[in-house]
């Protein structure tokens, strides 16, 4: 059964391992799958929304990040607001 974790900036800390993973799984994705962007040194993918605002959902399954998400609130940057606001047919949609 998939259990899902709740990390944020305060129990991050609790999740080390499978926060590795997870960065190491969405770096496989991002850059060995879908090649959206080049290889990084530490086989890890970050980007400008892995901030302190960011709060991810994991979820585990016999010991092993199996699904994941990354929530930023709309009061922050974010993807939508900063990569794809071309993609918004209404202006502010989703950018207030």
């Amino acid at each position: 059964m998939i259990t899902a974790h709740v990390v944020n900036a305060h129990n991050k800390h609790l999740y080390e391992n499978e926060f590795d993973e997870f960065l190491r799984r969405r770096h496989d994705f991002f850059v060995h799958q879908k090649r959206w962007r080049p290889p990084s040194p530490d086989g890890r993918e970050l980007d400008q929304f892995d901030t302190d605002a960011a709060t991810y959902l994991l979820g585990i399954e016999d010991d092993r990040v199996v699904t994941s998400a990354r929530l930023i609130p709309t009061s922050e940057p974010h993807m939508v607001s900063e990569v794809f606001s071309h993609m918004c047919e209404k202006s502010g949609a989703l950018l207030d």
